[in-house]
């Protein structure tokens, strides 16, 4: 794929999670400041505040490292990581495995798992 076909792509798959989550949770934004370099949209759900990365079919392994990492969340302890897999022509995300925040050593689901190359 060419990069704008990339870039278009995602932008649909940002706006299509954006919708899903806005029937499922409160304060959908996208991100802002520090947490835009990591993830694309925030959001609060029952008790618990939401850091969402949209991917396209995989995630790289040093990526997901690094999300994992990530410690510089405003909402504290009290956040999940959560990513969206679409897969092409998709009209539903392929999975939605949620992770601990600031936990890079956790067992991930086999789920995600699988979407790491």
């Amino acid at each position: 794929m060419t990069e704008p076909t990339i870039v278009r792509r995602q932008r649909e798959c940002r706006n299509k999670t954006a919708d899903l989550l806005d029937d499922e949770s409160f304060h959908v934004a996208e991100a802002r400041g520090k947490l835009a370099k990591y993830f694309d949209l925030t959001c609060f759900d029952k008790g618990s505040y939401k850091l969402v990365r949209v991917c396209l079919d995989y995630i790289p392994q040093k990526e997901l490292e690094r999300l994992l990492k990530f410690n510089d969340s405003p909402y504290g302890s009290n956040t999940i990581l959560q990513f969206f897999f679409w897969d092409k022509n998709a009209r539903r995300p392929a999975c939605r495995p949620k992770v601990f925040y600031n936990q890079p050593t956790q067992e991930l689901p086999d789920h995600l798992r699988k979407r790491v190359k």
